[in-house]
Order: C-alpha cells, then structure tokens, then sequence
C-alpha cells in the first residue's frame, strides 16, 4: 500500500452505472486526512470500547449489537457464535444471540422502518451526535435512546435552519421542514455525515424521508406550512422554456420550494435532456442552501471546487477576497453559522470570543490558523469542561464560574448549568475546542477568502 499524506488525498474515479449518462459516473473518493479521522475515531467512542483494550483508533463498528448478524455463508451460524469459535473474541456473548439486542439492515425493506432509520443514524451519526463526543449540535443518535429523548422532534435547529420556514431537526410528517433530512440530501457547507460521504445516500435519505413523513404530529409542534407547488412541478413537463424558466425561479426561491423540485429531478418521468435543463437552472441559484441540492446531479468534475483539508495557506491568503461577502458569509445560517457562537458589535451570540476588533489580535496568517486549527490554541476560558455528578450525570460546557457552594457552566447552546459543588463528583477539562474542525473545509477557496478578508478588516 501507498500511504497518502497526513491532510489526506482526494482522486476522482469513473464508476460504471447503467442509470449514469453513458454507463459512467464520476466520484470523488477521500482517502481520509488524520485529523478527519479523529473527528469520529475520538475519546468518547475510546472510552467506550475499552473492552477490546487500548486502541491507537477506537474500532467505530466493534460492538456487539453491530456484530450480531448471521454469518456470510451457507451455514445460519451467528457471526458471534462463529467469531468466539474462531478465537477472534475471547469473554462472554448472549447464550441467545437471536434474542439480543442488534442493528437493523438499513436497506432491508422488510424489516421495521423505525429500526432502519435508528441503526443508519447510530451508525453514521451517533459517534459524534451523542454527549461530549465533539458534536456541535446537543442530539444523542444512539440506538438504545428514546426518540422523544434524541433532542430532535420538533427541536429547534441551532446550527441554522438553511433558510427552511418553521424548520425543526425533525418536523413530524413534515420531511421538508426537517433540518435532518436536508442535511442529509445536500452537498457542500452543512452536509451530513460530516466525513466518509462525498456523495448522497439516495435510499437512506429516502427511507427518512418516508420515516418523518410516518410520523404523527405532536401536540406542541406548528403548524405545518402548506406550500402547493403541484401546479409549477406539473408545468416543467408541458410549458415552453421560458415558462419552465420562470417556474423554476419561483420554486428555487424558497429552500421548500427547491426540495421539492429536487424530488422532480430524481422521480420524474421526464427525459434526460429536461432533467439536465432543470439542473443547470437551478444551480445558477444565487442561494447556496438551493444550489448545494442540486450538486448531486452534476459529474464531480464539473462541481465547485472545496477548499478540502491540504490548504495552501500562502495561497488562500495572498487571494484577492471581497470582505462584504465575507460578512455576508459569517451572517448566513446554516453553513458556518459563525454568529451562532461569535458577536461582531450588536449581531450574533457570545458563547465564543467576541470578534468586533479581531483583527487587532491576530495578523492574516494567525487568524487562518484559527480556523483550520480550533484546538491547536484554546484560550483558557474557552476549554471546555466535563463535569460528571454523583448521580452519574455528565454535563459539557465552557466554566463560567466555580465557588465553594456550585459550578456554573454555559453549554454549547449558550444557557447556564448550575451544579451544586456537593453533587460534582469529577471535572475534566477536554483538549478539542468547541468550535467545530474542519470549519473551511466545504467552502470554496474564494468563500474561504472572502470571509478571511472580513475577518482581518474587523479592528
């Protein structure tokens, strides 16, 4: 074998696929940089699998629920059963394998749908999406976990709602409204799973789709916002071009409106020549949460060239940028979401530093190395703390202030925890900052400059 770099490698392969314009589709696969690999292989999943003993990465799939399964072959013997006979696992497995606990084949059609979805988000998600496992968003994905304990049912999203009204994580029988499923149907800037996905999913996201769409509206949530967009999907198919041209505009104006007109393009019986029309029109969409659906459809060589994680430093920096487009950026939701965590004079929150006069601070160069490298320096007020009580609670956030009598922390959704001293039984300081890494990696070399250059005008 070859061993890539450190920042990781990106070569662009040509799959047959008979569904793909002359048999060939293009695909970008990521031979994974270091530091994208510990965002999922990271001390929480570590302190997990212990079991099988001090791990250089801990083994995300090695677990029993993920090994219990039949065994490839002729025989029905249960892989638990057939591994432990092989000397692969050593200690104690359910005496009853078929009666335990396991995850569900997510493609497997006859199986429940609830438990599909469950075992495809713990297994794609929960390594980052469960406590104190890196996850910027307070969810908790794992299998064993309630869904009105996920922290998603109508929860609202804090990482941006991608211009998406009256969005939800999860908007029960709403799948449009569900920041979950857009995530998931998107490219670029957002994109879920964060790392090890390059393209989209098309039965997962599907198999959620129909999963929200199952699921009855709860007494607490709003109402749903009915948009009719039949009329204009039905249009594409009969009108002139420039009829399809306008209905087009009308439904990219909203990210609803754009959702629904990414279904079109996947299901429609229209031919491949209006497909490909439709794509390149919505694309030229001056909003990104529109033009990132419509991605997919396009060969990967044709895309918008990412940033990606081996950055040339002089090179981004010495880049003529725009810093309006760069405030522009930081204020958007749902890519960077910068203002979620950062304040620049009245605009935005104040869990992390406050940037009105960054600039004074940092030099260009500093500044870059911030962004691509959030934990390399933490400023001692912002390194998060875990606070675990008597009562075997755990609690994540950054210390506000700590007394005889009580420990107040502010958790990554900017609200006060306060913990009577009596009930702490530990509290561990973590090394990985709060602010999401790999923050440029999805934006554009220019995106990438323009918010630098704003960055550097703030003095």
């Amino acid at each position: 074998a070859e061993l890539v770099p450190s920042s990781g490698f990106s070569r662009l392969l040509n799959v047959q696929d008979a569904s793909a314009p002359e048999g060939l589709r293009e695909q970008t696969y990521r031979f994974a940089a270091r530091s994208e690999c510990q965002m999922c292989h990271n001390p929480w999943v570590e302190m997990k699998t212990t079991s099988v003993g001090i791990q250089t990465a801990s083994p995300l799939g090695l677990s029993l629920m993920q090994l219990n399964r039949q065994s490839d072959g002729s025989d029905s013997e249960n892989q638990l059963v057939s591994l432990q006979k092989a000397g692969w696992i050593s200690g104690k497995i359910p005496t009853a394998p078929k009666e335990a606990a396991r995850f569900t084949d997510p493609y497997q059609t006859t199986a429940p749908l609830n438990d599909r979805v469950r075992s495809y988000l713990h297994v794609n998600c929960a390594h980052c999406h469960q406590p104190h496992a890196g996850g910027s968003a307070i969810i908790d994905l794992a299998y064993d976990v309630k869904l009105e304990d996920t922290k998603l049912v109508n929860a609202k999203p804090g990482q941006g709602a991608f211009g998406i009204s009256d969005a939800a994580l999860i908007r029960p029988g709403d799948p449009s409204g569900s920041v979950l499923h857009y995530r998931l149907a998107k490219t670029g800037s957002g994109r879920m799973p964060r790392i090890g996905s390059e393209e989209i999913d098309e039965t997962a996201v599907s198999m959620i789709r129909e999963w929200i769409r199952e699921m009855p509206a709860t007494e607490t949530a709003t109402p749903t916002v009915n948009s009719d967009n039949s009329a204009l999907l039905a249009s594409l198919l009969t009108s002139s071009s420039e009829a399809r041209q306008s209905a087009i505009q009308q439904l990219t104006s909203t990210t609803r409106g754009a959702i629904e007109l990414m279904l079109w393009v996947q299901h429609s019986e229209a031919t491949n020549e209006l497909r490909q029309e439709v794509v390149a029109l919505a694309s030229q969409s001056n909003q990104p949460e529109v033009r990132d659906l419509f991605e997919r459809f396009i060969p990967a060589s044709k895309r918008a060239k990412r940033l990606g994680t081996a950055v040339n430093s002089s090179e981004l920096l010495a880049m003529e940028a725009d810093s309006e487009r760069g405030r522009q950026l930081f204020l958007r939701e749902g890519s960077t979401s910068c203002r979620n965590c950062h304040k620049i004079k009245e605009t935005g929150e104040t869990l992390g530093p406050d940037l009105s006069q960054i600039a004074k601070k940092y030099t260009p160069s500093e500044m870059l190395t911030h962004l691509l490298e959030p934990s390399r320096f933490i400023d001692v007020k912002y390194i998060p703390q875990v606070v675990e009580t008597v009562d075997g609670l755990v609690h994540t956030g950054l210390l506000v202030e700590r007394s005889e009598t009580e420990i107040v922390l502010k958790s990554v959704q900017n609200k006060e925890i306060r913990i009577a001293m009596s009930d702490v039984e530990s509290m561990t300081s973590q090394q990985k900052s709060i602010m999401p890494e790999l923050l440029l990696r999805d934006m554009t070399p220019q995106q990438a400059a323009d918010l630098l250059a704003y960055l550097n005008s703030l003095k």
